[in-house]
């Protein structure tokens, strides 16, 4: 079976969650025996291919002449925002959707990628509520053509760190937030809240060197908020395997690598209490941030730090790559049967 994993900027050279679920599942569906290639339009030998699986729904013509060919379509469909955002404003843009989807094709296709998405032979979401928003907002959506395939963990990067964990100058007890400097992921809200909880939170992750990053290296006092910045992986894992707990207060996530890798440590989960956070299977240590409530947030943070410790089982039902590979997999025969 040949796979070309599609994207428009392709999601190996971008950074991010994208390009590690690319990445890793790449390598994954490889170990596996199958033939998974990163599409090059300009690539005439990819032309003989199975299963085009796109990692985002513009796909313009292509779609068509795929189709044509008798080739079989998946998208993974990343619906983080929209599932995240307050009733009022999913109301908006669900309204806005059905006008547009009223337009000839030639028009509605220019504005809304809902006319596209009945095109492709199966659609995974990383979450139940991914999927629900999808199909409120996307009539053309065939709910049975839906399949949920979460994110996973990579099993061969835990245990690489060592135990030389007094080098980073820590407290000995410290819970960590792995992201993107980034007003999404909500630093600086977090960085506040975490200092006025007296609560020591250990940040890593890349940054846009923007206002906003500039905003948080302000709340930076190696007391209470510490940030190393982007780590080597055997760091990160020394990181993670001494932490208490994990905390993540974003707007919105599609699932979250971070998060996996937390849960795989055992680390207790401090998250957003929206649905982005909700959609976990299974999860037996995962507590929520009310974050628009300030005295409310401090409390609770403060709890999570003097209750949480790691866990010796993970924090929900989290899987390895070639687990998810397999799931892939099994989507792909589906298709081709």
């Amino acid at each position: 079976m040949k796979v070309l994993l599609f994207d428009t900027t392709p999601a190996y050279l971008s950074n991010g969650g994208k390009t590690t679920h690319a990445v890793k599942l790449c390598a994954a569906l490889r170990k596996k025996g199958i033939d998974a290639q990163f599409a090059e339009w300009w690539n005439a030998a990819q032309a003989d291919v199975d299963i085009i699986h796109s990692l985002t729904p513009f796909m313009g013509h292509d779609i068509d002449i795929a189709k044509a060919k008798g080739i079989k379509t998946v998208l993974t469909l990343i619906m983080d925002v929209q599932t995240n955002l307050p009733i009022m404003q999913q109301k908006k843009q669900i309204l806005r959707e059905m006008a547009v989807n009223m337009l000839p094709y030639k028009f509605s296709s220019k504005f809304s990628v809902n006319p596209i998405l009945g095109k492709f032979d199966k659609i995974t979401f990383m979450h139940e509520y991914d999927r629900r928003t999808g199909l409120k907002y996307y009539p053309n959506i065939d709910t049975h053509k839906t399949v949920i395939i979460p994110h996973a963990y990579d099993a061969k990067e835990f245990g690489v760190g060592g135990d030389n964990i007094q080098k980073f100058n820590l407290p000995e007890k410290y819970i960590i937030s792995c992201a993107n400097i980034s007003r999404r992921k909500q630093s600086v809200e977090c960085a506040k809240l975490c200092k006025e909880a007296k609560t020591p939170v250990v940040f890593i992750g890349g940054n846009s060197c923007d206002a906003y990053f500039e905003e948080f290296k302000k709340l930076v006092d190696n007391k209470y908020v510490y940030y190393l910045g982007f780590v080597s992986s055997e760091d990160k894992d020394l990181l993670y395997r001494y932490a208490s707990g994990f905390i993540l207060l974003s707007l919105g996530e599609s699932g979250c690598m971070s998060v996996f890798d937390a849960a795989a440590y055992g680390l207790p989960l401090l998250l957003s209490n929206l649905p982005w956070a909700w959609g976990y299977q299974d999860p037996k240590s995962i507590y929520f941030c009310d974050f628009n409530n300030k005295n409310k947030a401090i409390k609770q943070i403060i709890s999570f730090f003097r209750t949480t410790k790691r866990n010796d089982f993970a924090s929900f039902n989290v899987k390895t790559w070639d687990q998810i590979a397999d799931e892939y997999i099994q989507v792909y025969k589906d298709c081709l049967k």
